[in-house]
């Protein structure tokens, strides 16, 4: 329809932009009210051609060339926008695409600019930790981007679960028990989040609330964990592979050594160092708590407070689980469920199995029993259900 809004997103083949354009098109009421316009270099492409042909307007834009960004741009009521340090480990460069972006946005009079940013751990640890550039870039551009007065808001997202897939490996040395070695101490808190599935649903809540956010950081994590809980909840997972499963805490040189054997350069080695180092003492977030930015989407947890029930572990379990080749359930379970607001409030019986019978819900090949909810419950309790995945992989019964 002509009168929907446009959404401008960034890298929308990528796995941020690719998790937003997902989320909207699955949501009907999204779907309604916005038209999604897709920035990749190639429009051509195999993936670029799969959201062409689900509606989504794929274009050309080149986040380093300001004309190529006003036509993308042009129409566009909001706009999701991130950038890739990492491509050529350049801050300089981020920032000023950054900047291309931010005003090309004020040219064009967008209404809602989402920028994918971090915090400034120079900033935060008062110089102590001065060479996380990936953070203090991003943290640089969402400050120019609030210097312009753009009505905006940032999606800070959280420590990368699939980044466990190649950090948490077996041990060379016998018994081989999968370890996770890095320089913090192991109750170092780690706010996980799934930028491929869970991207989506939060960006999703901000550009349709947008009121709420404007001027605001919602906070891309739905728990905080013990660096040390990694191992326990892979143990959890696998009962054999997990045996022993453990947490190592590395000292500097011995962290960069494997760096740099694996090829990076000494600068980007201190980097990813002092990125772990600031967390323990400083926070991933300056330790704020990540309830306001959950409060406004998602379903509030009732007396069934269970932490490994949590959102975040459906999540953390398939990224565990992923380098083992096990069957791999991924967030969009939890994704779907708390979007369509099949939790069911009920109790448990003795055995620990929800009373009052099932309910069982096919949506789109992704299979939920959802417990019924008694007629009167003394107690009210978030029951989770048994999960069949989309791809007909075998299900995980929590």
């Amino acid at each position: 329809m002509s009168d929907k809004k446009i959404l401008v997103v960034f890298g929308a083949t990528g796995n941020q932009g690719g998790s937003v354009i997902k989320s909207i098109l699955s949501d009907p009421a999204a779907a309604q009210e916005f038209k999604i316009r897709g920035i990749t270099r190639d429009p051509s492409k195999p993936n670029a051609q799969a959201l062409a042909a689900k509606g989504v307007e794929c274009v050309t834009g080149d986040i380093n060339n300001k004309e190529s960004l006003t036509k993308a741009l042009d129409g566009a009521h909001s706009v999701y926008a991130v950038t890739n340090y990492w491509e050529k480990m350049d801050h300089q460069l981020e920032v000023q695409q950054g900047k291309n972006i931010a005003d090309v946005c004020k040219e064009v009079g967008v209404q809602h600019l989402v920028w994918s940013a971090l915090i400034h751990v120079n900033k935060l640890t008062n110089g102590k930790f001065p060479n996380v550039y990936h953070f203090d870039s991003k943290a640089n551009i969402e400050s120019y981007i609030r210097s312009l007065g753009i009505p905006s808001s940032s999606f800070m997202p959280g420590f990368y679960m699939s980044n466990l897939e190649t950090m948490f490996n077996p041990s060379p040395e016998p018994p081989n028990a999968y370890t996770l070695a890095l320089p913090m101490p192991p109750t170092t808190p780690l706010p996980f989040f799934d930028a491929a599935d869970d991207t989506g649903k939060y960006v999703k809540a901000m550009v349709m609330k947008r009121d709420q956010v404007l001027g605001k950081r919602v906070l891309a994590a739905t728990d905080y964990y013990a660096a040390e809980d990694v191992p326990k909840i892979f143990a959890q997972v696998k009962k054999e592979a997990g045996k022993g499963a453990q947490f190592v805490r590395l000292d500097k040189d011995t962290y960069k050594g494997f760096l740099t054997q694996a090829g990076l350069p000494d600068f980007a080695a201190q980097e990813l160092y002092e990125n772990m180092a600031f967390m323990d003492e400083f926070g991933y977030y300056g330790k704020e708590s990540l309830d306001w930015s959950l409060s406004y989407y998602w379903r509030r947890y009732n007396a069934f407070d269970l932490w490994h029930f949590s959102p975040s572990y459906l999540s953390l379990t398939s990224h565990l689980e992923a380098p083992f080749k096990a069957s791999n359930m991924t967030s969009r379970t939890h994704d779907d469920i708390m979007d369509l607001h099949v939790w069911s409030a009920g109790s448990l019986d003795q055995s620990g199995k929800p009373s009052g019978g099932y309910d069982q819900i096919d949506m789109g090949g992704l299979v939920i029993k959802q417990a019924r909810k008694p007629a009167e419950t003394s107690n009210g309790t978030l029951l989770t259900a048994t999960l069949g995945s989309r791809l007909g992989q075998q299900s995980t019964e929590l």
